[in-house]
């Protein structure tokens, strides 16, 4: 997957993505919870670039409302 990818991100709580080494390879999210007092925020890291490239062709360019971090964060931020 070609790291030139932000155009095609469709999820709405997407900051993110680091091709670093070892736990640096990630994907940052929208914070779960907010005022928290806390700048926290969801980063999901990967064993290498294919793992992370394709969970992010699965959920962060397609399918991004079966995500579980999505729903978490959507669930937070529009509680009724």
């Amino acid at each position: 997957m070609n790291d030139n990818i932000a155009n095609k991100i469709l999820c709405p709580f997407y900051i993110s993505h680091n091709s670093g080494r070892g736990n640096n390879i990630t994907i940052t999210c929208e914070k779960i919870e907010n005022n928290m007092g806390f700048e926290i925020y969801n980063r999901l890291s990967f064993n290498n670039k294919q793992q992370r490239g394709d969970y992010m062709e699965i959920f962060c360019m397609d399918r991004y409302a079966n995500c579980p971090y999505y729903r978490t964060i959507y669930s937070n931020k529009y509680k009724e």
